[in-house]
């Protein structure tokens, strides 16, 4: 299969298709069994020859949920079992300590609590994370964005208002809320029985309340039985509540998603959707946001630093269970066996400390490099100088693929520096899924296509 043909991303972009969200390079689905298992110091070590000015992400993930969301597929545990959440952060704690020369040796730009839903959790768990970093000599002075993602039911009412002012107290300064929806029909088809409109209402009181910086609410298009009218009726009411970050998502029918084995999900084209991102674009500009990327908008106080900080190169640290690693050497898998279940947190409870074996992942070499940065970052990039430094065949492949963008009006080139248009950012993830390798590719779809490989990830573009 050949990487890219001439007019083949005009063939997407023209017949509306739906790809998914590309938010890392590789997905998940191209992981593989190391040919041999490496030490995470080595790729670590090796990562400081490519990663920018020693930066890092710290990503901590927290897998407990209520209730299992329809289009969720997460690593996720239903579990309210706050022993188990002891017995979980302290695991965490252990493996943070195997990692305590790469944590000490990087200037930390972020740190992210996700999952699952980290409000689940008790102020305690934080205070022993945060002491443990202390504990360990870890500088967090200077990051910028302390981030925890929550359900509006785990915040709702004075409990969640006392919460967030003692994480605020500890640093906290950007919620992510998944809201989801405003529509009490489609908040109950996806199984947020517990996640109505009042609930959500008196979450984001609290979040003020509270005074966090940075609010972020999500919201998705797609779901069964929404209407151009009740998507815009949200957009307008997450408008009302003037969140400082707004993220528009279509929705990604993933096979192991419990929408996807309803049978009643199975778009992978859909122009509604691509009209009610124009009409929700339209709505949010018009209200002040500054589009950031093709799902967030902002306000002079929002964003999403790490993911933007990733896109551009910065490395993602992974702890806890079914965390992801993002280096600039070797992305990869800890800890995780094929689906989430008690065995698996059982057997991450009982892991003891040593040296950290990487043997699930993907190794980067100069060409997959080049690509991340393409299919990550291309929302105003130097490609003059990122394909400079290309062999001849992947130049002239991802040259037909930006030449083609810029025929199609997607983008601009003054100069070596790439900008997506409008359009552009309406239709990035087609022009990403383009520049993907045919490894990556092949990977993605043996992935879906064979049942034993099937892990978390979202379905192949093909």
């Amino acid at each position: 299969m050949s990487f890219s043909s001439d007019g083949e991303l005009r063939v997407h972009v023209e017949g509306e298709a739906i790809p998914p969200f590309v938010y890392t390079y590789p997905p998940r689905s191209a992981y593989r069994p190391l040919s041999m298992p490496r030490s995470a110091q080595a790729i670590w070590a090796t990562d400081l020859d490519y990663t920018p000015e020693n930066d890092l992400n710290l990503y901590l993930h927290m897998p407990f949920c209520r209730y299992k969301c329809g289009f969720c597929n997460l690593y996720t545990i239903t579990s309210t079992s706050h022993s188990l959440y002891d017995a979980y952060v302290d695991a965490v704690c252990q493996e943070l300590s195997a990692y305590a020369d790469v944590l000490q040796a990087r200037k930390i730009r972020t740190v992210y609590f996700g999952g699952g839903t980290p409000s689940l959790l008790d102020v305690r768990h934080f205070e022993r994370i945060i002491r443990t970093l202390d504990r360990l000599h870890v500088d967090l002075s200077g990051v910028e964005e302390f981030c925890m993602e929550a359900s509006p039911d785990s915040l709702s009412g004075s409990d969640g208002y006392s919460f967030l002012k003692d994480l605020v107290a500890m640093g906290l300064n950007r919620i992510n809320l998944g809201i989801e929806s405003l529509d009490g029909g489609e908040l109950k088809h996806a199984g947020r029985n517990l996640a109505g409109v009042t609930v959500i209402r008196g979450a984001i009181d609290s979040v003020r309340e509270a005074r966090v910086r940075n609010l972020s609410v999500d919201l998705i298009m797609g779901f069964l039985g929404q209407t151009d009218e009740s998507w815009l009726s949200s957009v307008r009411g997450v408008l009302a509540f003037s969140p400082e970050t707004i993220s528009t998502y279509m929705l990604t029918i993933r096979p192991d998603a419990w929408f996807s084995r309803t049978g009643r999900y199975s778009y992978r084209r859909d122009p509604a959707l691509y009209s009610r991102y124009d009409a929700a674009r339209e709505l949010i500009l018009s209200a002040g946001y500054r589009q950031e990327s093709n799902v967030r908008f902002r306000t002079e106080n929002g964003g999403y630093l790490q993911k933007r900080l990733q896109f551009s190169g910065v490395p993602v640290l992974g702890v806890g269970l079914g965390a992801r690693t993002y280096t600039n050497t070797v992305d990869y898998l800890r800890n995780i066996p094929l689906h989430p279940s008690a065995r698996a947190m059982q057997r991450y409870l009982g892991a003891r400390g040593g040296d950290i074996v990487v043997d699930y992942g993907f190794v980067y070499d100069d060409a997959e490099r080049i690509r991340k940065r393409l299919v990550l970052d291309m929302f105003r990039l130097d490609v003059r100088r990122l394909l400079e430094q290309a062999e001849p065949n992947l130049r002239r492949e991802c040259e037909v693929v930006l030449a083609e963008a810029v025929d199609l009006g997607l983008a601009t080139r003054d100069d070596g520096v790439v900008t997506l248009s409008s359009s552009g950012f309406k239709y990035r993830d087609i022009i990403s899924w383009q520049l993907f390798s045919d490894l990556v590719r092949r990977r993605d779809a043996e992935f879906y296509d064979d049942p034993k490989l099937l892990r978390p990830g979202g379905p192949s573009m093909r």
